[in-house]
């Protein structure tokens, strides 16, 4: 299961609540005062048509041009960023109101302050008289926790809110497969600060024989290890940042190993004209030495400069406790796990990097670069 290219959901739950609505009318804020202001589901129905329309505006990047989808979503996110902000500030005496912290939480979400975005979430979830609204800011906060924020233990709580057994039906399926979800991120957080699981290889590309290969060899340095495939696009989208650390990073001790499976299908960029991330050819249907052929092919057009490894048995499910990919964890020169993210996007990506140059000491206690 690939998980979705957002770091949070904004919940096919949720689209509609604003954008497609027709807009509310103002409503007063103070009684007394001739001033009005507009209903906070207005506002963000403003601020969704502004970013829609400067995104509109923006130039597209072609199929394969890696530095301008980079630049394109940087301005699609500056653009979310400042239009929220802008909202915000010029609202500022109606978003103090707990009933306006639901809306509150989702501008927040645009200017990726995840932490105060939780607060609002549950702020309003503990004033609101609506059991459909409160599921959904309860649930809102509970993955933006767990994928942003604190962690599994953290959303664990704030999902205890919520009452399965008076669920509306259209939030219980959402509700248990996050469950889930969270029972194997408490797992998988549970490895953090303990040596990291054994990895066998059946095959491994640009590395050393399978019956040599282990990751007790790379005690010294570390190590991304990338759970990951070549069919799936949100492993493929960050495989261009992983290939930049690795250069970046490599002469001062990390080592990023692809860790994968053989699944019988995958994406083939054997074709010259193939672009990257996501213009190869879907195979299927593929033995083991077909499926390393595509694998080799990945590997010379994403110009991978570190190891495939190809892993016996489910130790992706059963010893690292993965549900979706990419999956990526951290793991410090002892040997020890220091953390993981799940899926791709500028957020986890800056998680990783932090952890990264954490560990090789690229920073001090204040987070600044160390050199």
């Amino acid at each position: 299961m690939t998980p979705f290219l957002l770091p949070f959901m904004t919940l096919a739950l949720f689209q509609g609540d604003a954008v497609t609505q027709s807009p509310t009318p103002a409503t007063p804020v103070l009684q007394g005062r001739e001033e009005t202001r507009q209903d906070p589901e207005q506002i963000l129905q403003e601020v969704s048509a502004a970013i829609q329309k400067k995104t509109a505006e923006l130039p597209r990047p072609k199929n394969g041009d890696s530095k301008g989808i980079a630049a394109y979503r940087k301005a699609v996110t500056e653009a979310q960023n400042a239009a929220a902000a802008e909202a915000l500030k010029k609202h500022e005496e109606l978003f103090r109101r707990p009933e306006a912290m639901f809306v509150k939480g989702r501008l927040l979400l645009f200017c990726e302050k995840w932490t105060e975005a939780v607060k609002s979430f549950v702020e309003f979830a503990g004033v609101s008289k609506d059991p459909e609204k409160k599921t959904k800011a309860l649930l809102l906060a509970a993955q933006v926790e767990n994928s942003m924020g604190a962690g599994a233990k953290a959303a664990s709580k704030i999902l205890a809110g919520i009452d399965p057994d008076n669920l509306p039906a259209k939030f219980k399926r959402y509700y248990d497969s996050f469950e889930r979800r969270l029972e194997a991120d408490l797992k998988r957080e549970k490895l953090n600060g303990r040596p990291v699981p054994t990895i066998a290889a059946s095959h491994v590309l640009k590395g050393p024989a399978p019956d040599e290969f282990s990751l007790d060899a790379y005690k010294g340095k570390v190590l991304i290890l990338d759970f990951w495939a070549t069919w799936c696009p949100p492993c493929r989208g960050v495989i261009p940042d992983l290939v930049e650390m690795q250069a970046k990073y490599g002469d001062r001790g990390l080592q990023i190993l692809g860790i994968t499976k053989f699944y019988g299908s995958g994406m083939d960029f054997s074709d010259p004209a193939s672009t990257i991330p996501h213009g190869g050819k879907t195979v299927r249907g593929l033995d083991e030495e077909a499926e390393l052929k595509v694998n080799e092919a990945f590997m010379k057009k994403f110009e991978l400069n570190y190891p495939i490894v190809f892993a016996k048995g489910n130790v992706a499910g059963e010893a690292f406790f993965v549900q979706g990919i990419p999956t990526l964890f951290v793991v410090d020169r002892e040997g020890k796990v220091l953390g993981s993210v799940v899926g791709g996007g500028e957020a986890n990506h800056k998680k990783v990097v932090a952890m990264v140059e954490k560990a090789l000491g690229l920073k001090t206690k204040d987070g600044e670069s160390g050199d």
